[in-house]
């Protein structure tokens, strides 16, 4: 993937993880300037896992490949902050040194959040077959 595609793949991992929540509300905490996707969770627009029990869902995954991207929104654009790459099977304690770093299956199936904040995150949602989102 290219760094120019950082704006569909939020728009995708938005679409797939908080495609319910109002857009007043996306537009208040997660496009508004100084605002990151994972606000989605630490503002509680979504349920979902974290701390250890997202720590734990997450390492639980059985996959071979997810999407990985760190990434913010300023003035309603995404910014990466790193290439979007493809990585193999990864735990949750490999991440605890990298901010914003986001972790999804290639069909959005699920996501894995490890946050610059001590205070916020992790967090993990996983969507089921149905189309339901399971915290």
């Amino acid at each position: 993937m290219r760094a120019t595609d950082g704006k569909q793949i939020a728009e995708k991992w938005l679409k797939a993880f908080a495609g319910d929540v109002p857009r007043d509300k996306l537009d208040k905490h997660v496009y508004d300037y100084g605002n990151l996707l994972w606000h989605i969770f630490s503002w509680e627009l979504v349920e979902c896992l974290s701390e250890d029990e997202a720590r734990a869902a997450f390492d639980a995954l059985d996959y071979k490949e997810a999407l990985c991207f760190r990434s913010g929104y300023s003035a309603d654009e995404l910014i990466l902050t790193e290439s979007i790459c493809n990585v193999p099977k990864t735990y949750s304690h490999e991440l605890d040194s990298i901010a914003d770093v986001y972790v999804t299956a290639p069909d959005f199936s699920w996501t894995y959040v490890h946050t610059h904040e001590e205070s916020c995150g992790p967090y993990f949602l996983k969507i089921n077959e149905k189309g339901n989102k399971q915290s």
